[in-house]
């Protein structure tokens, strides 16, 4: 079986890695647990509860045949049925056995490790997603320890579980770093021109910003009902921030401001990008945990910009009325 094209796996593999999204959210600095529903909510949970909670997934065997539901898919059999080949002996047996468990016997004996599922080779690695590359990593550890010991037993199954979340915990989103060279700079740093500044990016801000709950809410909302068209509702706000970073990176910046405007367009670039991973948790949770992870720091970072912004006015003695387009920038958050 080409192991691009094995759906069931994947399907069991996204189920392992939503729990774990759900999970990574204890990272954030609001510390996040599980509720009724496996909803998160603002309570303490530390890291060692998390990898617990999320390795409670190995237990699940919904047949009751020996093996776990995502032992299952890596079989190509059915998880709500103990004897998929109906040949009276249940699947768990049959693979302790070295039997096909979806062939009926008797003669359903394994030649030459036909359940050996390697990669496409005519799909360059640069077009998996992450979830892909996880998936087909997971899928060879399991087929070498099956290959090297035979039937993998408990201890076996958890250690690979548990390797395997800490792996996905360890993800990180990867985020464009800007420097002055991306900037357009100018040299007047007059408090006329200062102000203009200031009042430019704020309209920039009022431009491409609007009243939207947040993001965790739509995110929390969608995976908890199943609703992949809830999703949707993170891509207007996705447009927004992408428009800001553009539109600020292409604003006349006074060169006395330019650390301040580069730690600016950062945040905003690493919100974008966290909020970008939540938003594929139903193609590619993998990317999306990565994302759930960096929100929390990258929120946090937005903020500190736009304090530091703010003390750049102050120290200059820029004064923004609520009139102003700039009163935006030292009040927003």
């Amino acid at each position: 079986m080409n192991f691009l094209l094995g759906k069931k796996f994947k399907l069991i593999v996204f189920g392992l890695l939503i729990v774990a999204g759900l999970g990574f959210l204890v990272s954030q600095p609001n510390s996040l647990s599980y509720g009724d529903n496996d909803t998160f909510l603002t309570e303490g949970l530390d890291k060692e509860a998390q990898i617990e909670a999320l390795g409670n997934i190995n237990k699940k065997d919904s047949d009751s045949d020996g093996l776990k539901d995502w032992e299952e898919a890596l079989w190509n059999t059915d998880p709500q049925d103990s004897d998929t080949d109906d040949d009276g002996t249940k699947d768990g047996e049959e693979v302790e056995l070295g039997r096909n468990p979806t062939i009926a016997g008797p003669d359903d004996k394994y030649q030459d490790d036909p359940i050996i599922r390697k990669a496409n080779p005519n799909v360059s690695n640069e077009l998996l997603s992450e979830t892909d590359k996880f998936s087909q990593d997971f899928l060879q550890n399991y087929l070498s320890l099956y290959d090297s010991n035979g039937p993998l037993n408990e201890n076996d199954k958890n250690n690979l579980i548990n390797i395997s979340i800490e792996d996905i915990v360890g993800k990180n989103i990867s985020i464009t770093n800007y420097t002055q060279t991306d900037l357009n700079i100018s040299q007047n740093i007059d408090s006329v021109s200062v102000k203009k500044y200031g009042n430019t990016l704020g309209e920039i801000i009022l431009k491409h910003s609007f009243e939207t709950e947040d993001e965790l809410t739509i995110f929390n909302r969608s995976v908890t009902n199943d609703d992949t068209r809830e999703i949707e509702k993170l891509d207007p706000i996705i447009n927004g921030y992408k428009n800001i970073l553009k539109d600020s990176l292409a604003l006349s910046v006074p060169v006395d401001a330019i650390n301040e405007h580069i730690t600016f367009v950062q945040s905003i670039a690493s919100v974008t990008e966290s909020i970008e991973g939540m938003r594929v948790i139903y193609t590619d949770p993998v990317r999306a945990i990565a994302g759930i992870g960096s929100y929390g720091q990258s929120t946090k970072s937005l903020k500190d910009a736009f304090d530091k912004m703010g003390s750049y006015f102050t120290n200059k003695g820029i004064i923004f009325s609520k009139y102003d387009k700039g009163y935006v920038v030292v009040n927003v958050i």
